[in-house]
């Protein structure tokens, strides 16, 4: 049985990085056999209110390396970071031109700054 799985971990790695994602949630779902729709019906509307935000020009996306080093920075300058500064981060559904990595914006919570580089 582990040679079947050791097999089948080489054919999964080697599909499109699309195909790979795709099968991670198909076996994430798999797992839970539960669904809490209320719970289901807040995420669809936070997803909904955020990508209006990205289309309505409300918010930029920015590169996952620059929200990375943004939260890094925030971390850096102290262990306890205020809800103020707590960096909230958001796939957009699309991707940067020549870049394979979604795009991400970040917007700091409760201060209304938000990042707008790609």
């Amino acid at each position: 049985m582990a040679q079947e799985i050791s097999e089948l971990l080489k054919k999964a790695l080697a599909l499109p990085v699309e195909a790979r994602a795709a099968l991670a949630s198909c076996l994430l779902e798999s797992l839970d056999d539960t669904v809490d729709q209320a719970a289901e019906d807040e995420w669809n509307k936070e997803i909904s209110r955020r990508i209006e935000e990205l289309d309505s020009g409300k918010v930029k996306p920015i590169s996952w390396a620059k929200a990375r080093r943004q939260i890094s920075a925030i971390l850096r300058r102290g262990a306890r970071v205020s809800s103020a500064q707590r960096v909230d981060p958001a796939i957009s559904l699309r991707q940067h031109p020549g870049s394979r990595q979604p795009a991400f914006r970040t917007r700091i919570l409760g201060t209304g700054q938000q990042s707008e580089r790609k």
